[in-house]
């Protein structure tokens, strides 16, 4: 083989080791940009309010994106089904207004304006001998919980549904009554009325008599 014969066959094995060095850079510049494809603009998450589990779908505030974080007890609580007042976590919602003694008593659930969507009312009970009640009345506005009413330091209180209405029996301490023991009980009925919940009429009966 002549000088010039071997340079050539030289070059050509450069070329080629050149061309598959550029190639296997050329793979492996492709497969990490697959790895790291930045999240489409828009991506979201919704919080519930629990803080801690990791909430979410990855997209979230917690993550450095930009979901919306509800953390904060005093914030309004979302909801991930807007018309759905069951899934609202009222004991984080409350806990600033509930005081030491105080505890959830319970839930009812009601339509009190007619409109085919569920509000909540929330009993919560302190202590002593005159058992103070405290009410509120949720419901749902495009899917945050708003209060709508509330009552607080109800001596002896007690709230049950009747029909449309709600109904609140109270103590009615008179002159020379133990704080445990009433002599007469108060009954108030409220009905939802342009708009907002008002009281459509008092009772007042012997304790014990029933409303």
């Amino acid at each position: 083989m002549s000088y010039f014969e071997e340079h050539k066959v030289v070059s050509t094995v450069i070329s080629i080791t050149i061309a598959l060095a550029a190639v296997s850079l050329l793979f492996y510049l492709s497969s990490t940009a697959n790895d790291t494809v930045p999240p489409a603009p828009g991506d979201q998450y919704t919080d519930t309010g629990r803080s801690g589990d990791g909430a979410g779908d990855g997209n979230g505030a917690a993550d450095g994106g930009n979901g919306t974080d509800t953390d904060d007890a005093t914030v309004a609580v979302q909801v991930t089904e807007p018309g759905d007042i069951q899934q609202v976590d009222f004991s984080q919602m409350l806990a600033p207004q509930i005081g030491e003694g105080q505890e959830i008593e319970g839930i009812l659930l009601l339509d009190v304006d007619g409109n085919g969507t569920q509000e909540a009312l929330l009993l919560v009970r302190g202590a002593g001998e005159r058992r103070p009640l405290d009410w509120y009345l949720y419901g749902l506005d495009g899917g945050t919980a708003l209060e709508l009413y509330s009552r607080t330091g109800v001596p002896q209180g007690e709230v049950r549904l009747d029909g449309p209405r709600i109904a609140e029996q109270a103590a009615a301490y008179q002159p020379g009554d133990a704080d445990c023991c009433p002599s007469q009980v108060a009954t108030t009925f409220y009905v939802w009325k342009d708009g907002g919940l008002q009281v459509s009429k008092t009772e007042v009966s012997p304790a014990g008599a029933g409303s």
